[in-house]
C-alpha cells in the first residue's frame, strides 16, 4: 500500500513539474547574482534621490527578462517537439512582461535607455548561443550571465547613459559584485560539475587571490575601506579550504550545502555594500 502511494506521489510530483517548465527557474543559486547588485542599486538610487518613478518598472524588466530568457533557454535545450510545446507559453507570457515593463521604464526614462539595450543585446545572445549547442555550463556562459547582473547597478543608477560621468562608487558597486560573484561560479564548479579537478581549483583560487590583491591595494589606496579586504580574503579562504577538505579529500559537498554558504557571504556582501558604499 505504501508503496503504490510513494509511486502515485511520484507521478504526481513529475506531472506537476512538467506542467511548470518554462515558468519558475530551477537554478536556485543564480537567484543571489540575479537579485543582490540590482537591489544595491535600487537603495542606493533612492538615498541619492528619494524614490524615483523608474525604479519598478526598470527592476521588474529585468527580473521578468530572466524569467524570459530561462523559458527561451529551456525550449532551445530539448529537442523533443511536445516537450517544446510546454515552453510557448511561458515565453509568450514572460517576452509580453519584458516588455511591458521595459515600455514604462522607457516612457519615464526617455529614448537614452535604448543604449543599455544595445549593451545587454550581446552578452543575452551570446548565452542563448552557448545554450543552444549544449555550452550552458561552460565558464563563458558564466562570465556572461554575472557581467549582466553585475551591469545593472550602473543600468539603474545611470538608465540614461548619455548623462556621464558615471560615478565611482556606481562603477565601484559593478565591480566588486563581478569580483565577488564570478568568483563563486568557478568556486562552485570546484564542488560539484569539476570536484577533484586540481586545474580548476587552481583557476578558482587564482581568480579570488587577484580580486583579495585588488581589494587589498584599492582599500591602501583609496577610501574603499579594509572591510572589503577582509571580506575577499574570507572569499579566497573558503575558496582554497572547502575544496581542498571537501571533493579533493574525498567527501562530497551538496548542492545545498553550497548554496547555504553562497547565501550567507551574498547576505554579507550586501550588508558590507550598504554601509560602505551608501
Amino acid at each position: 500500500m505504501s508503496t503504490s502511494v510513494s509511486r502515485s506521489s511520484a507521478v504526481t510530483a513529475v506531472r506537476r513539474g512538467r506542467r511548470s517548465e518554462g515558468w519558475i527557474p530551477r537554478q536556485h543559486g543564480a537567484w543571489a547574482m540575479l537579485l543582490v547588485p540590482s537591489l544595491l542599486a535600487v537603495v542606493a538610487t533612492v538615498r541619492r534621490d528619494g524614490l524615483s518613478l523608474h525604479l519598478l518598472p526598470l527592476l521588474a524588466c529585468w527580473i521578468l527578462g530572466y524569467f524570459a530568457f530561462n523559458s527561451i533557454s529551456g525550449w532551445l535545450k530539448v529537442r523533443s517537439t511536445r516537450r517544446r510545446s510546454r515552453y510557448v507559453t511561458p515565453i509568450a507570457a514572460w517576452c509580453i512582461l519584458t516588455a511591458a515593463s521595459g515600455l514604462v521604464a522607457l516612457s519615464q526614462i526617455g529614448w537614452e535607455l535604448l543604449v543599455w539595450a544595445g549593451v545587454y543585446t550581446p552578452l543575452i545572445t551570446g548565452t542563448l548561443w552557448l545554450v543552444a549547442h549544449h555550452q550552458e555550463r561552460s565558464t563563458i556562459s558564466g562570465l556572461l550571465t554575472v557581467a549582466a547582473a553585475c551591469l545593472m547597478p550602473i543600468t539603474i543608477l545611470h538608465p540614461n547613459p548619455t548623462e556621464l560621468p558615471i560615478s565611482a562608487s556606481t562603477i565601484t558597486l559593478s565591480l566588486l559584485a563581478f569580483g565577488y560573484f564570478f568568483g563563486t561560479v568557478l568556486y562552485v564548479k570546484t564542488l560539484i560539475r569539476h570536484r577533484s579537478e586540481a586545474s580548476w581549483l587552481m583557476l578558482s583560487i587564482g581568480w579570488h587571490a587577484v580580486a583579495s590583491a585588488v581589494a587589498v591595494v584599492t582599500a591602501a589606496a583609496s577610501g574603499l575601506g579594509w572591510a572589503w579586504a577582509v571580506f575577499f580574503d574570507l572569499v579566497l579562504l573558503r575558496a582554497v579550504l572547502v575544496p581542498l577538505l571537501g571533493p579533493m579529500s574525498g567527501r562530497t559537498v551538496t548542492p545545498k550545502q553550497a548554496g547555504i554558504g553562497e547565501i550567507v557571504l551574498s547576505l554579507a556582501f550586501a550588508a558590507l555594500a550598504l554601509y560602505t558604499l551608501g
